[in-house]
């Protein structure tokens, strides 16, 4: 890094790299946590398996956003790749903790 970064840089290069930590982390225990419960007498974890692949989709943005922020380079871009894949992971918390019975609709 050829260039010192301000405190607000290194704010939003702190937060980006916390993000990408958070979703590389949570898909391993997603995956882990799929593999370990599915049952295939149909138990409803194999619908929300099928969706894993669409939080995969997003990994390319975030190891982006890793590399950009680890550089300290194009912040801004890093923290929007960084907040491509947000929507996504909300709404497969919420499925996985519907199967798991953790949310209820009433």
């Amino acid at each position: 890094m050829d260039r010192s970064l301000s405190a607000d840089d290194r704010r939003l290069r702190t937060s980006v790299l916390f993000a990408i930590a958070f979703h590389s982390l949570f898909l391993v225990f997603f995956t882990v946590f799929l593999f370990n419960h599915a049952d295939p007498m149909g138990d409803g974890m194999e619908m929300v398996g099928s969706s894993i692949a669409f939080m995969f989709i997003f990994l390319p943005f975030s190891v982006l956003a890793y590399l950009l922020a680890k550089m300290g380079r194009f912040l801004i871009l890093a923290a929007l790749l960084g907040l491509l894949h947000c929507p996504m992971m909300n709404h497969e918390d919420l499925g996985m903790m519907q199967v798991v019975g953790v949310y209820a609709d009433n």
